[in-house]
């Protein structure tokens, strides 16, 4: 998660186990979400961006509190198993994405078909809202020639480069992307790079710096701090073909 520490927020959840909450003998849980493009994705489908979902119980740290066999985190669509290793860990992070889009992403807490929590989250990815300048949307671009995109997150400096993932590649070939040096417009609000020489379908994406910090779940029931750490480094995708 880009090297950030794991985070502690602190909830009161029935049925997971011994632990204080006031007056009440319940466990503690917490729950956190950060958006980030896949960098290294395995294959093309899973070009996009990822949410990682850290859900933890700090009171397990010290009481080793046992946790039920049927816990289950869903991301939107997505439900997987946590796997707590260890008698006293005490948080759990799961992996979910490709994203493509700034679309509002839904955590909840299960103990099988029982619903304990859910966080609903917008804007992970804001920089989704990137707009493609040149060329025109659906059209196609020569190698060698500019590729501009508008800016939607203000960079921090102006260390902002481009990757092209290449989207044609066969199942038998791991997927790669091209790096792209380019120029911020002297207010910031358009990139431009040129198209490599490499023919085929590309996400286009940026990577850069912004000021964006910790943020807040939309809504949060069940937990009682729902955090949430936003992309800002990403600007993107676009879609670009490049051509001869």
């Amino acid at each position: 998660m880009r090297g950030r520490t794991r985070w502690l927020l602190v909830v009161c959840l029935a049925g997971l186990g011994a632990g204080s909450c006031g007056s009440d003998d319940k466990p503690q849980v917490i729950v956190a979400a950060a958006g980030a493009w896949n960098e290294d994705p395995s294959t093309v489908a899973e070009t996009g961006y990822q949410v990682s979902a850290d859900v933890g119980w700090p009171d397990r740290l010290q009481s080793c509190f046992p946790l039920s066999p049927n816990l289950r985190i869903r991301v939107n669509d997505a439900e997987l198993a946590p796997m707590v290793g260890g008698d006293c860990r005490w948080d759990v992070l799961v992996r979910s994405g490709a994203f493509q889009t700034d679309l509002p992403i839904t955590i909840e807490l299960r103990d099988g078909d029982q619903l304990l929590a859910e966080a609903h989250y917008d804007h992970l990815f804001p920089g989704t809202n990137a707009q493609l300048v040149t060329p025109a949307t659906g059209q196609q671009v020569k190698i060698g020639d500019p590729v501009v995109l508008t800016m939607p997150i203000q960079p921090a400096t102006d260390a902002t480069y481009a990757e092209f993932y290449w989207l044609d590649m066969p199942t038998t070939v791991p997927p790669f992307h091209t790096f792209a040096a380019g120029t911020l417009s002297a207010d910031g609000s358009t990139f431009e790079t040129t198209a490599p020489a490499i023919t085929g379908h590309a996400a286009v994406v940026l990577k850069t710096v912004s000021n964006l910090g910790l943020g807040l779940a939309s809504s949060c029931t069940g937990f009682a701090n729902c955090e949430a750490w936003p992309d800002g480094d990403t600007i993107g995708p676009v879609f670009v073909e490049v051509v001869n």
